[in-house]
């Protein structure tokens, strides 16, 4: 399923995955490079996991705890 999104400046594109603000220069490039259409749910966990101690690692003061639901 692909979302569709409109950038600041305005131009649509669409994608598999969404990321804002450091998740976008940070978590993106992991979702592009290990990410497929047919992950299973503890892949896709684990994916997630990977992407968010790397946002972590960048902001020292946030948690480090994800509730997956």
């Amino acid at each position: 399923c692909l979302s569709h999104q409109v950038s600041m400046i305005g131009v649509h594109f669409e994608e598999n995955h969404v990321a804002s603000g450091f998740g976008n220069n940070l978590a993106q490039p992991i979702f592009r490079d290990e990410w497929k259409a047919d992950l299973t749910k503890e892949e896709g966990v684990l994916l997630l996991e990977k992407c968010l101690r790397v946002l972590l690692y960048r902001d020292r003061s946030a948690v480090n705890k994800v509730q997956v639901c």
